[in-house]
């Protein structure tokens, strides 16, 4: 039972009654064990696949820097919703930084798993509320970027201004 104390600890799933989450413990296939050095996920492969992480943490990397490690994930992670929702490849590997175990659910185990609608509808409201929450901080990034930009752009004429005056 200790992956459904784990389990109850991750926000994707506190809206999952105690039932739901038993029933999904009691599924082994939708959990995997990585260890240390191990790919959760591979860049350009075609795997669809979701990931949350329950236990231990991920290093994100890019082939065009391999030894850069772009994020380090913690448990609650989820990671793949992309490939899952549009059956796009990977465009970063995810590498078990120790023992990592995560919840591993793919568009046809989680329809043919015999898995109930509620449970279905829940992991698919889970992952719209995720990106939603990621389009929100990109907004903010690019707002804040652009208003960077801009002081930059005006301090930069400024400079420009007062080296003319200098010269005249």
């Amino acid at each position: 039972m200790l992956v459904k104390t784990l389990l109850k600890e991750i926000q994707f799933f506190w809206d999952f009654t105690d039932e739901e989450c038993d029933r999904l413990v009691n599924t082994e296939r939708f959990f995997s064990t990585y260890q240390d050095g191990e790919f959760l996920i591979t860049e350009g492969a075609s795997d669809e696949s979701l990931l949350v992480l329950i236990k231990g943490d991920a290093h994100v990397i890019h082939s065009s820097n391999p030894d850069q490690v772009i994020a380090t994930l913690k448990p609650g992670a989820v990671v793949g919703e992309v490939s899952f929702l549009t059956k796009r490849q990977r465009a970063t590997s995810i590498i078990a930084a120790g023992e990592v175990t995560a919840f591993r659910i793919d568009p046809y185990s989680m329809t043919q798993s015999h898995m109930d609608p509620g449970t279905q509808t829940k992991i698919k409201n889970q992952l719209i509320e995720i990106l939603v929450q990621r389009l929100e901080n990109t907004n903010k990034a690019l707002v804040a970027q652009k208003e960077s930009n801009f002081a930059l752009a005006r301090a930069l004429r400024e400079q420009v201004l007062a080296m003319q005056a200098r010269r005249s």
